[in-house]
Order: structure tokens, then sequence, then C-alpha cells
């Protein structure tokens, strides 16, 4: 892809790769747009992304290698542990049905699920990671190399 100087051009230049690419209409991308948070880039989709993202507008990704671990987490990982805690909270239940008989087990495990989300929302909430947005690509597009990172938005 040929990139041009023109500002205007080049937002359209790159709202339309990210359209492509996560396969969405253009007209639901804006500026603030947050690839992971917005557009669920993680892992492995996310690198082949901005591998060919670097490539197609000249950008020198080094800067971004550099803290990606900031950006994104690895695919499959918030699946694993989601279910791990959910294993815990049904075991955990039928050890509270028997101590205290109040609820039924799956009562108890429900509860305990419930009351985990709600915790684990709060506390991803308080360790968002800093986003990288569509403003962020056209910049680094425009000058060819990734600039400083900021800090997690509680968006």
């Amino acid at each position: 892809m040929a990139v041009q100087v023109n500002p205007n051009v080049l937002e359209e230049q790159v709202l339309s790769f990210v359209a492509q690419h996560r396969q969405t209409d253009p007209g639901k991308l804006s500026s603030t747009t947050r690839l992971a948070q917005d557009l669920g880039m993680q892992g492995e989709d996310a690198t082949e992304f901005l591998k060919e993202f670097s490539k197609a507008f000249s950008v020198n990704p080094d800067g971004l290698r550099a803290r990606w671990r900031q950006h994104f987490s690895p695919e499959g990982r918030g699946t694993l542990f989601a279910i791990a805690a959910m294993v815990v909270c049904v075991a955990a239940g039928f050890r509270l049905a028997e101590a205290l008989g109040i609820l039924p087990a799956w009562g108890w495990g429900l509860l305990l699920i419930v009351l985990f989300l709600l915790s684990y929302q709060r506390w991803r909430r308080n360790h968002a990671k800093a986003p990288i947005t569509i403003a962020d690509l056209i910049e680094a597009a425009r000058s060819g190399r990734w600039t400083g990172s900021r800090e997690p938005t509680g968006h």
C-alpha cells in the first residue's frame, strides 16, 4: 500500500486498512477506536496485524516491540483463567453447602461465580493495558515510527 502525504488521505488509508483486516465497516471505526479493547486484538492477531501495518505504512516497529506487554495480552489467557476460576467457585460451593446448609451447592457456586466476575471486572478496570488507538496508527504512519506509550485509560 502506497502511503500518501495528505493527512486526510492517510487517515482514510489507515481506517480502511484496519477495517479490512478486522473485516468490519470503516464507518464503525474512529480515531479513538482501541485495537485491544474495542477490536479484540490480542496475541497472535495483534502481532500479525501490526507486522502487516508496519510493512504497509513503512513504520519501524522497534518502539512498539519494546513495550508490547504494556499494550497486549497473550491470546486465550483470559479463557483458561475464567474456566479455572469457575471450577474453584463450584468446588467451594459444594464445601459451603456441606458446612452451612443454607443454599444448595449450585446456589453457592453461582453466587461465588457472580462475586468473582464482579471483582474481576473491577480489577481489570484498575489494571487495564495501555491502549493503542487508530489515531496512534495514523501518527505512526505519518512519522514512520512508534511514539511513546500512554498510561491505560478507564474507557
